[in-house]
């Protein structure tokens, strides 16, 4: 036998064996789904697939590795598995799916594999012992809530050339606040306003405690992008061209780039579009209420 099946064990919540064949390279879609018994701590060295659902709702599977040859987490694989204790994921994983380690609160990763391309929505959503602090710098796309309820991030950095950076990625929500105090993208380059990322309409769900974001040569930020980031008094923009475009002061809502609590946020650009940024639609707003300083990148400790 070297493959389980579509749904072969779905819903067999009494089905415990205490390892698989070795024989096993494949396991399918909903092979396991809803065995909630389930307690394997390793895999045959062989897979090298795992399906979509395959191990949904397994929420007694105690794994502690995958096996090597593992390219892709599949959709909603490890699907609250809330006693997953992984504490790598293999090499050549290029792709986590949607909803993939949802819930899985026992995973304690603290890097992620080189190689890694993307990281889909709600991928790792209230793995709030998750511990990252860098992301490869291969990884191009984060979708939505990605890392949102991750109550464990105290920052977050990646010098990857981010394209898809999306909205609540990196949210929490009542308890499951977050902790993140620095994120740097310095070689993003987002093509769309940066939406709600950081911020939110709710301060429970906003980063409140972000104090320091570089969003790279992202083109604009829109509405909410960091409304109730109370912390926030550094902000650094790359882009080199033109003024980064701001939708709505309601952006930085209940931030220093406000004049929460009486402070003043510092952002900083290219010395050139310094003069550009204190006359440019909304930014004006912000400088004229003395509420924002701009400051040259250049010679600068986040000049590049």
């Amino acid at each position: 036998m070297t493959r389980i099946g579509p749904y072969a064990f779905a819903q067999c919540v009494m089905f415990n064996p205490s390892s698989l064949p070795n024989s096993i390279t494949m396991i399918q879609s909903y092979a396991f789904y809803g065995c909630t018994n389930l307690a394997l701590t390793s895999l045959p060295s062989g897979v090298t697939s795992i399906g979509s659902y395959a191990f949904h709702s397994c929420k007694s599977l105690a794994l502690t590795s995958l096996p090597s040859g593992i390219a892709n987490i599949e959709n909603y694989t490890f699907y609250y598995c809330s006693e997953l204790a992984l504490t790598s994921l293999p090499d050549g994983v290029t792709r986590i799916g949607d909803y993939a380690f949802y819930t899985c609160r026992k995973f304690a990763l603290t890097s992620l594999p080189n190689g890694l391309k993307s990281i889909g929505s709600y991928a790792f959503s209230r793995c709030d012992g998750l511990a990252l602090t860098s992301l490869p710098s291969t990884l191009t796309s984060i979708s939505g809530y990605a890392f949102s309820g991750c109550t464990s991030l105290s920052s977050i950095s990646c010098d990857g050339a981010i394209t898809t950076l999306s909205t609540g990625a990196f949210l929490g929500s009542t308890g499951y606040l977050m902790s993140i105090t620095s994120a740097s993208f310095p070689n993003m380059a987002l093509s769309s306003n940066i939406g709600q990322v950081f911020g939110s309409t709710s301060a429970a769900s906003a980063c409140q405690q972000l104090a320091f974001c570089d969003i790279g040569s992202t083109t604009g930020i829109g509405a909410s992008a960091f409304a109730y980031c109370r912390a926030l008094e550094t902000l650094v923009l790359r882009k080199t061209a033109s003024v980064c475009t701001l939708a709505n002061v309601s952006a930085f809502l209940n931030t220093p780039m406000r004049g929460y609590n009486g402070k003043t946020g510092k952002v900083y650009v290219p010395s050139a579009l310094i003069e550009s940024y204190k006359t440019a639609s909304n930014w004006k707003t912000l400088y004229d209420a003395g509420t924002v300083e701009f400051l040259a990148i250049e010679g600068s400790e986040y000049e590049r």
